[in-house]
């Protein structure tokens, strides 16, 4: 009898071990969903800063700004290489793709 309250007992032990590290990993989820959050908030912080201020920027941010610009222009280039492989064209005043053909946009209707 001895032997199977020792099982027993271990049993219970192993299943309450197995509810903590649950418990933590259900709470470590947690705090990387509000972390994730928290990111996309600094993102679009930033977002507006820069829209807002960036004529202005200060000295120690300048870096950042420039490397943000450069991507800027890499995207811009990768998405002409794709509007010339799929025989479409961008249009200068909103950014959508629009068929080579087209004369107006049929987003924004700026003259192509």
């Amino acid at each position: 009898m001895e032997l199977f309250d020792a099982l027993a007992k271990k049993g219970q032990e192993l299943a309450d071990k197995a509810k903590d590290v649950y418990d933590v990993n259900m709470i470590n989820m947690k705090i990387h969903n509000e972390e994730k959050e928290m990111n996309r908030e600094y993102i679009a912080l930033a977002k507006k800063y820069l829209e807002k201020y960036e004529q202005e920027i200060d000295p120690d941010f300048i870096e950042y700004v420039e490397e943000i610009q450069k991507h800027k222009e890499a995207i811009e280039e990768y998405r002409l290489k794709i509007s010339v492989v799929k025989g479409t064209k961008i249009c200068t005043g909103c950014g959508k793709t629009v068929e080579e053909s087209a004369e107006y946009c049929k987003t924004c209707g700026k003259k192509m």
